[in-house]
């Protein structure tokens, strides 16, 4: 049986970005679980454990498919990091299959060359790579993944009214909302895709429109009786300000750009300084005027804005609200409007231009493998991920303190020391101060360190006398030197202020029976 041509360029193409991911990202097969990951991964959608299966579902995060997917890979690859990455890459390969075949589709007569080199543009962007390199983001990469391939169903049903697609692509649409909320946005791209590129009849668009809104609707009433409401108890009053300046921020991300933080806070948003945002607002100005000399050059720039704008909302609503930060994962699905941008201005580009248009992305494009291949190196560790965050967002005491932590566990305690060092040099919290002095002193115990350990316990004292960690750390350091009077004394006081202090009370209980 002869293969369709058709199929052939598309597998072709599908090997391509395969190994173009890999090259960009494979660093991070020899990496480490990230943070949420053995969450992710051991103890909630993966774990063979239904009553934990059940208590994910029920949390706000409601995404069966996404979840469904976690529990058929766990069997799969049990606890290999390398395998869940390669999974990830994979998706993402397929993601970018699937713009790939869709360019096409939206601006007619774009050769598959060029469709190809902007397809790049998104497997390559640093700012979407935080979807691909830490595991527990894999609901980005499969909400996309069916976003996408809604469009190929929708567009398809839309060339011929037939049964049988208008079905495939409703259920398409729910496989989306199921994988990803923000798809329920859905019916708000088909509305502006109809007007802009369609606009037969209003018939035509409200049939077209409600199909997926019955799709979005049967999510929102399934997941309210999963959670008890349709927010799952995300408090959305006083977010709207946080939403936008999370927009701001990201739009400097996706046009500067560079990758975005592991999470970015309210406060923060100054890591995107107005330079970088007033030449990202710059550069889409000029793109959005450049493609408004031609009509569908324009459609096509107003679309890919929308998207952009529509399918980032509800992620930005639901991390201000219930997390109060961001994360660089959200900017996955966003990253997708860049190529169709990009193509809106490469079908007015004159033929003489093209040639030197083609060269300039060719070498964007070679900037982003590089950069983004950087952030893969950053991501095998929790440590390099810090690092990473730190660099960009250096004002935050949070993360100065996780990377002091990290290096403290990967066995670099000066590093640990001085980092800890820094913070306590440049907060004023009393509370904070005295309990990174703790874990200074906490460091050079375990090294063995015992004077240097007791001068850090006795700043600490010195800022909060009522801290009874350190009377406790005190303790454990006079009992280890062998001075049992003091290390008793230093236990009593601790159980003074606190009677139920547990590691007090056993460790004075032990040491007085071995006396």
């Amino acid at each position: 049986m002869q293969v369709p041509v058709y199929v052939r360029s598309a597998l072709i193409a599908f090997v391509v970005f395969c190994t173009v991911a890999f090259l960009a990202f494979g660093r991070v097969l020899s990496g480490e679980f990230i943070s949420d990951d053995t969450y992710w991964i051991g103890a909630s959608v993966a774990s063979s454990d239904k009553q934990e299966i059940v208590g994910q579902i029920r949390r706000w995060t409601y995404r069966p498919v996404t979840s469904g997917m976690a529990f058929v890979a766990k069997a799969a690859f049990g606890e290999r990091a390398y395998a869940w990455h390669a999974m990830s890459i994979v998706l993402h390969a397929a993601n970018g299959l699937l713009l790939f075949l869709l360019l096409p589709r939206l601006v007619p007569d774009l050769r598959w060359g060029v469709a190809l080199l902007l397809t790049l543009a998104f497997l390559l962007h640093p700012a979407g790579s935080e979807g691909v390199l830490w595991i527990s983001a894999q609901a980005e990469l499969s909400g996309a993944l069916f976003i996408l391939l809604f469009f190929h169903c929708y567009l398809r049903w839309r060339n011929e009214w037939t049964l049988s697609r208008l079905l495939g692509t409703g259920a398409i649409a729910m496989v989306a909302c199921f994988s990803k909320e923000t798809a329920i946005v859905l019916p708000v791209l088909v509305l502006a895709f109809e007007l802009l590129f369609r606009a037969n009849s209003w018939l035509a668009i409200a049939k077209a429109v409600s199909v997926v809104a019955t799709a979005s609707v049967v999510f929102l009433l399934s997941r309210m009786l999963a959670l008890g409401s349709i927010s799952g108890g995300v408090n959305t009053e006083g977010s709207l300000v946080r939403v936008a300046e999370l927009a701001a921020a990201h739009f400097g991300f996706i046009w500067f750009p560079h990758a975005p933080p592991f999470a970015i806070r309210p406060p923060e948003i100054s890591l995107v300084s107005t330079g970088e945002l007033t030449l990202s607002i710059l550069a889409f100005l000029s793109l959005m005027l450049w493609a408004w000399r031609s009509r569908e050059s324009r459609r096509i720039a107003i679309f890919a804005t929308i998207w952009g704008v529509v399918l980032i909302w509800p992620a930005y609503v639901v991390a201000s609200a219930q997390e109060g930060f961001f994360n660089g994962r959200q900017a996955y699905i966003v990253t997708i409007a860049v190529p169709m941008l990009l193509a809106a201005v490469w079908k007015i580009v004159e033929r003489s231009s093209q040639a030197a248009s083609g060269l300039a992305l060719i070498l964007t494009l070679a900037w982003m493998a590089y950069a983004t291949s950087n952030h893969a190196e950053a991501w095998r560790t929790n440590l390099g991920v810090f690092r990473q965050n730190l660099a960009v967002s250096p004002g935050s005491d949070e993360l100065r303190a996780a990377v002091a932590a990290e290096e403290a566990e990967a066995g670099q305690a000066d590093a640990a020391l001085k980092t800890y060092g820094e913070i306590v040099l440049r907060t004023h919290d009393l509370r904070m101060r005295t309990k990174y002095l703790f874990d200074m002193a906490r460091i050079t115990g375990q090294a063995k360190r015992l004077a240097e350990s007791n001068v850090y316990l006795e700043e600490a004292l010195k800022l909060q006398p009522l801290y009874v960690p350190a009377w406790t750390g005190l303790g454990n350091n006079a009992w280890v030197e062998g001075r049992l009077a003091d290390a008793e004394f230093f236990y009593r006081r601790a159980l003074t202020i606190d009677p139920s202090n547990y590691e007090a009370n056993e460790n004075l209980k032990s040491m007085l029976k071995r006396r």
